[in-house]
């Protein structure tokens, strides 16, 4: 997650150097010709290379560019000429304005990159619940079916570990599971003195991860998907949201039969999937 966060970190910083050197050089390559095109004129075009800034960097790059293209504008068409010093309040204003409209576009540009991330994410969710429901019409083997779940979950929620325990119960070898999802996907209660980190994409899930039960028609559980979060790695509530989508989908195939055949094996009680605990 920290690469992730890294390399997001890295192409802002990119972004925003190349739009102010763009918008720098606009600025000088036009100072010369500031008697012929006018301070209006010089205006709209460094403010053109701010959104272009903006809408391809996003907040940091429009913000940055925009700035950078103020300060521009300030020092080549701005009375007194080649000082940071402004004395008319048109151009005051119009260096507000061209800082404003790059941090717009740059907040503007970051939404619809956040709507289409999500968006991705969702198909990819919505497609694994397809796989787990072709598998059920399948009748495919119950670890089948658990391996492939978890191996959805481990990638929807970028978790470091995930494994199934069979049954209602909290308390298996090793201590008792941690706290469950709830039927929203929302987080369980910190820990007394702990608060809830927020990651890059939403709450980071607790420290010691928590269970993603899966309940039978009436109630009960089936079974819990312990998810072992990834370090600084936050999980989007959507992401969250799809993970009890899984659960309820491979539910059916978990039933009880109410008729076994009397030489059906008996599955494992922990199913591990990528559990550290129980290599």
């Amino acid at each position: 997650m920290d690469t992730i966060r890294d390399r997001r970190s890295d192409r802002d910083g990119v972004a925003a150097a190349f739009g102010s050197i763009a918008v720098l050089a606009v600025a000088l390559a036009l100072t010369p010709l500031r008697d012929s095109i006018g301070a209006t004129n010089a205006a709209l075009i460094l403010t053109l290379v701010v959104v272009g800034a903006a809408a391809a960097g996003g907040r940091v790059a429009g913000a940055t560019t925009a700035v950078v293209g103020s300060l521009g504008f300030n020092a080549g068409f701005a009375p007194p000429y080649g000082t940071l010093r402004i004395a008319s309040p048109e151009d005051v204003l119009t260096c507000v304005l061209m800082v404003v409209v790059g941090v717009a576009v740059g907040q503007l540009a970051h939404l619809a990159t956040v709507r289409g991330r999500r968006s991705s994410r969702d198909r990819v969710g919505l497609r694994h619940v397809g796989d787990l429901r072709d598998l059920i019409t399948d009748r495919a083997p119950i670890p089948v079916i658990i391996e492939r779940s978890g191996a959805h979950l481990t990638e929807q929620l970028g978790l470091a570990s995930c494994f199934f325990v069979h049954g209602a119960s909290r308390s298996i070898g090793f201590g008792d599971l941690p706290p469950d999802l709830d039927r929203h996907g929302s987080l369980p209660p910190p820990a007394s003195g702990a608060t809830l980190r927020h990651g890059l994409d939403g709450f980071e899930l607790p420290e010691g991860g928590v269970s993603l039960p899966v309940l039978g028609r009436d109630g009960t559980v089936l079974g819990r998907f312990v998810l072992e979060p990834t370090p600084g790695r936050g999980v989007a509530r959507a992401d969250r949201e799809l993970a009890v989508l899984v659960a309820d989908t491979i539910a059916p195939a978990l039933e009880p039969d109410p008729n076994p055949p009397t030489d059906s094996p008996t599955d494992s009680p922990t199913t591990p999937l990528t559990n550290p605990r129980n290599p």
